[in-house]
Protein backbone atom coordinates (compact mmCIF):
# COMPACT_ATOMS: atom_id res chain seq x y z
CA UNK A 1 0.00 0.00 0.00
CA UNK A 2 2.75 3.06 0.78
CA UNK A 3 4.05 2.06 -2.72
CA UNK A 4 1.52 2.69 -4.52
CA UNK A 5 1.07 5.95 -2.51
CA UNK A 6 4.35 7.08 -2.92
CA UNK A 7 4.07 5.47 -6.94
CA UNK A 8 1.04 7.99 -7.26
CA UNK A 9 2.96 10.96 -5.53
CA UNK A 10 5.93 10.51 -7.73
CA UNK A 11 4.17 10.28 -10.69
CA UNK A 12 2.24 13.65 -9.70
CA UNK A 13 5.29 15.14 -8.81
CA UNK A 14 7.57 13.94 -12.18
CA UNK A 15 4.28 15.10 -14.31
CA UNK A 16 4.38 18.46 -12.46
CA UNK A 17 8.00 19.32 -12.54
CA UNK A 18 8.34 17.78 -16.55
CA UNK A 19 6.44 20.68 -18.11
CA UNK A 20 9.39 23.58 -18.74
CA UNK A 21 9.27 26.78 -16.96
CA UNK A 22 8.35 28.36 -19.95
CA UNK A 23 5.04 27.25 -20.50
CA UNK A 24 3.87 27.60 -16.67
CA UNK A 25 3.28 31.16 -16.61
CA UNK A 26 3.11 32.78 -12.74
CA UNK A 27 -0.62 32.49 -11.24
CA UNK A 28 -2.69 35.81 -12.12
CA UNK A 29 -6.23 36.00 -10.89
CA UNK A 30 -8.08 37.35 -7.61
CA UNK A 31 -7.94 35.83 -4.14
CA UNK A 32 -9.39 36.17 -1.06
CA UNK A 33 -7.08 36.05 2.18
CA UNK A 34 -8.95 32.96 4.73
CA UNK A 35 -5.72 32.92 6.59
CA UNK A 36 -2.40 35.38 7.63
CA UNK A 37 0.72 33.83 8.66
CA UNK A 38 3.42 36.56 7.44
CA UNK A 39 5.22 37.59 10.51
CA UNK A 40 7.70 40.09 8.77
CA UNK A 41 5.25 42.67 7.31
CA UNK A 42 1.94 41.99 8.30
CA UNK A 43 0.37 43.37 4.56
CA UNK A 44 -2.14 41.99 4.16
CA UNK A 45 -5.83 41.02 6.52
CA UNK A 46 -8.24 37.90 7.02
CA UNK A 47 -11.16 39.13 4.24
CA UNK A 48 -8.84 41.86 2.34
CA UNK A 49 -8.90 40.41 -1.76
CA UNK A 50 -5.79 40.57 -3.70
CA UNK A 51 -5.72 40.68 -7.70
CA UNK A 52 -2.76 39.68 -9.39
CA UNK A 53 -2.30 40.74 -12.95
CA UNK A 54 0.78 40.73 -15.08
CA UNK A 55 0.06 44.32 -16.53
CA UNK A 56 -1.46 46.01 -13.34
CA UNK A 57 0.83 43.97 -10.72
CA UNK A 58 -0.42 42.92 -6.99
CA UNK A 59 -3.42 45.16 -6.03
CA UNK A 60 -4.44 45.00 -2.06
CA UNK A 61 -8.45 46.03 -1.53
CA UNK A 62 -9.96 46.36 1.68
CA UNK A 63 -13.58 46.74 2.32
CA UNK A 64 -13.79 46.92 -1.80
CA UNK A 65 -10.88 49.98 -1.62
CA UNK A 66 -7.88 50.01 -3.02
CA UNK A 67 -5.09 50.06 -0.32
CA UNK A 68 -1.90 49.84 -2.06
CA UNK A 69 -0.50 48.78 -5.27
CA UNK A 70 2.46 46.29 -5.48
CA UNK A 71 4.66 46.41 -8.72
CA UNK A 72 5.73 42.82 -9.66
CA UNK A 73 7.90 41.25 -12.27
CA UNK A 74 7.63 37.48 -13.24
CA UNK A 75 10.65 35.65 -13.42
CA UNK A 76 12.03 32.59 -12.60
CA UNK A 77 14.15 31.20 -10.57
CA UNK A 78 15.67 27.87 -9.49
CA UNK A 79 14.86 25.86 -7.11
CA UNK A 80 16.13 22.03 -5.24
CA UNK A 81 13.10 19.20 -4.08
CA UNK A 82 13.77 15.82 -2.54
CA UNK A 83 11.59 13.22 -4.66
CA UNK A 84 9.85 10.55 -2.76
CA UNK A 85 11.57 7.53 -1.60
CA UNK A 86 11.20 4.57 0.31
CA UNK A 87 14.86 4.28 1.42
CA UNK A 88 17.06 7.75 2.03
CA UNK A 89 19.29 8.72 0.15
CA UNK A 90 16.28 10.52 -2.38
CA UNK A 91 17.20 11.94 -5.71
CA UNK A 92 17.19 16.06 -5.39
CA UNK A 93 15.67 17.24 -8.19
CA UNK A 94 16.21 21.14 -9.27
CA UNK A 95 13.50 22.72 -11.73
CA UNK A 96 12.80 26.10 -12.07
CA UNK A 97 10.01 27.53 -10.75
CA UNK A 98 7.34 30.77 -12.26
CA UNK A 99 7.61 33.67 -9.25
CA UNK A 100 7.02 36.94 -9.18
CA UNK A 101 9.96 39.56 -7.76
CA UNK A 102 8.20 42.19 -5.35
CA UNK A 103 10.46 45.23 -5.10
CA UNK A 104 8.94 46.64 -2.68
CA UNK A 105 9.61 43.56 -0.62
CA UNK A 106 12.88 42.31 -1.50
CA UNK A 107 11.47 39.28 -1.94
CA UNK A 108 10.90 37.19 -4.66
CA UNK A 109 7.19 35.44 -4.17
CA UNK A 110 5.04 32.30 -5.65
CA UNK A 111 1.82 31.88 -5.81
CA UNK A 112 0.47 27.80 -5.67
CA UNK A 113 -2.66 27.76 -7.00
CA UNK A 114 -4.52 24.42 -6.42
CA UNK A 115 -7.96 23.73 -7.20
CA UNK A 116 -9.39 24.14 -3.61
CA UNK A 117 -6.64 26.80 -2.29
CA UNK A 118 -3.84 28.86 -3.34
CA UNK A 119 -0.85 30.04 -1.17
CA UNK A 120 1.51 32.94 -1.36
CA UNK A 121 5.07 31.83 -0.58
CA UNK A 122 7.96 34.23 0.03
CA UNK A 123 11.59 33.46 -1.10
CA UNK A 124 14.03 34.57 1.81
CA UNK A 125 15.08 38.19 1.73
CA UNK A 126 18.72 37.72 1.39
CA UNK A 127 18.04 35.09 -1.27
CA UNK A 128 20.19 35.94 -4.55
CA UNK A 129 19.73 34.68 -8.08
CA UNK A 130 23.32 35.71 -9.19
CA UNK A 131 25.12 33.34 -7.35
CA UNK A 132 23.56 30.20 -9.38
CA UNK A 133 22.63 28.40 -5.92
CA UNK A 134 19.05 26.69 -6.13
CA UNK A 135 16.57 28.02 -3.24
CA UNK A 136 15.98 24.58 -1.30
CA UNK A 137 12.31 23.86 -1.00
CA UNK A 138 11.91 23.93 2.68
CA UNK A 139 13.66 27.84 2.53
CA UNK A 140 10.14 28.81 1.29
CA UNK A 141 7.97 31.08 4.02
CA UNK A 142 4.38 30.76 3.56
CA UNK A 143 2.56 34.50 4.30
CA UNK A 144 -0.88 33.43 3.13
CA UNK A 145 -3.62 30.80 2.30
CA UNK A 146 -6.29 32.27 -0.40
CA UNK A 147 -8.85 30.81 -2.13
CA UNK A 148 -9.10 32.32 -5.89
CA UNK A 149 -12.84 34.10 -6.37
CA UNK A 150 -14.35 34.31 -9.53
CA UNK A 151 -15.97 36.82 -11.96
CA UNK A 152 -14.93 40.44 -12.88
CA UNK A 153 -13.82 42.73 -10.40
CA UNK A 154 -16.51 41.10 -7.66
CA UNK A 155 -14.76 43.03 -5.07
CA UNK A 156 -13.53 46.02 -6.54
CA UNK A 157 -15.86 49.69 -5.90
CA UNK A 158 -18.67 47.65 -4.50
CA UNK A 159 -18.09 49.44 -0.82
CA UNK A 160 -18.10 45.56 0.51
CA UNK A 161 -15.88 42.90 0.10
CA UNK A 162 -18.35 40.26 -1.29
Amino acid sequence: MKTAILLVCLMAFIQTMAQPAKQRQPVTGRFRVTEAMDTVFHLFKTGDMLDVSLQKGLRHYRNGKLVSTYKIIPATIKVKKVAPCLKPPCPELVHDVPVYYAGALNRYIELDDLSSKSYLYAAPEDYNTQSGQPLREGQWALWYVLKKTGGKSSFIGHGKAR
